[in-house]
């Protein structure tokens, strides 16, 4: 919610298909005085975003079983519904991570290897993150105060080793999903929800030298460097929970559902760094 674009819902109003068109881009071309200049020809092109994420999460309690516990079922278990479907929500919405401008070791770090994933360690945490910036300001991607960082735990503790020396606000929940703190001009997000992998085909995309086997594969999680709102989510039915008596029986179902799409509409794309960080 905190992360991306939300504010497409709005447009919305009905059916399961939000289409977005966008132009191509302009460029300067010289002008000498007094000779014709061609104007450019403009073609239009149309993303799309398509409801197509229905996710429910329905149990059956007793009444006598809630009596003889110690617990109150129905209170636990609508927590545990809305947390599975808001866990369902994140894992698809970050999925789009993998949509960014894609950069290699090289070009995330000073020691690092080109077409190669990021080997990230306390020692070189801070360079990462400056390499992020750099990257960003190559792809004319403005700073308004709104970068962020969403980070797989394994990232986000090397910050809390390395950084609470130069201002990184580590609390004893920052491992938490969620907002973690600011580091080198980035709001940290934390998420268990990160793409992750450890085969060949699922990091071809940061790792494409040639000879590149299996046997040397590592696990990585996916970082996300850059724009706020870069990826778009519609949640056309928000999770809201339902307790419905059951006939003839002396209990109730407790039952929740939500319909969402999420993407990365092009010309986001380029608007964030997706970096795939092994060595943890």
């Amino acid at each position: 919610m905190e992360t991306c674009d939300m504010d497409i819902r709005d447009e919305l109003t009905y059916g399961d298909t939000l289409n977005k068109q966008y132009f191509d881009s302009l460029s300067a071309q010289t002008y000498v005085p007094g000779t014709s200049f061609t104007a450019q020809a403009q073609d239009y092109h149309t993303d799309s975003l398509t409801v197509d994420q229905y996710r429910t999460v329905a149990i059956y309690v007793d009444d006598i079983e809630e009596l003889q516990s110690n617990v109150n079922l129905r209170t636990s278990m609508q927590e545990e519904i809305a947390y599975q479907l808001r866990d369902a929500i994140d894992t698809n919405a970050l999925n789009n991570m993998l949509s960014g401008d894609v950069r290699d070791g090289a070009e995330m770090d000073a020691g690092g290897a080109a077409n190669r994933a990021v080997s990230a360690s306390t020692a070189n945490i801070i360079d990462i993150f400056s390499k992020a910036r750099k990257n960003l300001r190559k792809n004319n991607v403005s700073e308004t105060a709104d970068w962020i960082a969403i980070l797989g735990p394994n990232m986000a503790n090397l910050i809390e080793y390395k950084a609470t020396a130069v201002g990184y606000n580590v609390a004893d929940s920052t491992l938490r999903n969620g907002y973690a703190g600011d580091f080198m001009g980035f709001k940290v997000y934390v998420s268990n929800n990160v793409p992750t992998g450890s085969d060949v085909s699922a990091v071809a995309a940061f790792n494409k030298a040639e000879g590149y086997t299996a046997e040397v594969v590592k696990d990585y999680e996916t970082a996300y460097f850059g724009k706020k709102g870069a990826i778009s989510v519609i949640l056309q039915k928000a999770p809201s929970i339902q307790i419905t008596k059951v006939p003839d029986m002396h209990g109730y179902y407790i039952s929740a559902y939500t319909v969402y799409g999420s993407t990365t509409f092009t010309k986001n794309a380029d608007r964030f760094l997706s970096v795939g960080i092994v060595g943890l």
